[in-house]
């Protein structure tokens, strides 16, 4: 499961960097969220984009990114994992 998991980011990350005018025209300064290659979600601070995924999404592999000038070269796997409220 992991190794699809991380497939479907590489994949993911391949799409992002296809579209890298279009993303800086539209989000730059940004994070974005991207799934099958569609931004579903994007907002200035990451950890309110990462919550928000995350409520709607699950742990389902969704690409979370900045939008800078400079693309990201590489991109880190991180695995979902459920919290507590207090």
């Amino acid at each position: 499961l992991w190794q699809a998991k991380r497939k479907k980011i590489n994949e993911e990350a391949e799409r992002f960097r296809a579209q890298p005018a279009e993303l800086l025209k539209k989000h730059a300064g940004e994070y974005v969220a991207m799934r099958d290659g569609v931004v579903i979600d994007h907002d200035t601070d990451l950890v309110t984009l990462y919550n928000c995924i995350r409520k709607q999404y699950g742990d389902e592999p969704i690409l979370m990114s900045p939008v800078t000038s400079n693309p990201v070269q590489s991109f880190k796997v991180i695995g979902a994992r459920s919290c507590e409220q207090v």
